[in-house]
């Protein structure tokens, strides 16, 4: 328990407990159908994420940075809501 004066920083895990059931049903699903690779499960985030970014103006920057391959990392930055 905290004292009168004392603000807990941050708690992580009521959220969490409280999708259990809905994050561990994705988890399963993304796991056992490779879902994080492409296909149906990466097509609705992207849609979805699009959709997201329309509503809050989102600017995005592309970055090249260089490993084994030249890769392309989006920083998305919300400019205004």
């Amino acid at each position: 328990m905290y004292a009168s004066n004392e603000i807990p920083f941050l708690d992580l895990v009521t959220p969490h407990v409280e999708l259990e059931e809905e994050l561990t049903a994705v988890f399963r699903r993304a796991l056992f159908t490779a879902g994080f690779v492409g296909g149906p499960m990466v097509e609705e985030f992207e849609l979805a994420f699009a959709a997201f970014c329309d509503e809050i103006e989102v600017a995005v920057p592309v970055t090249t940075v260089a490993s084994s391959s030249s890769t392309s990392l989006i920083n998305p930055i919300v400019t205004s809501a």
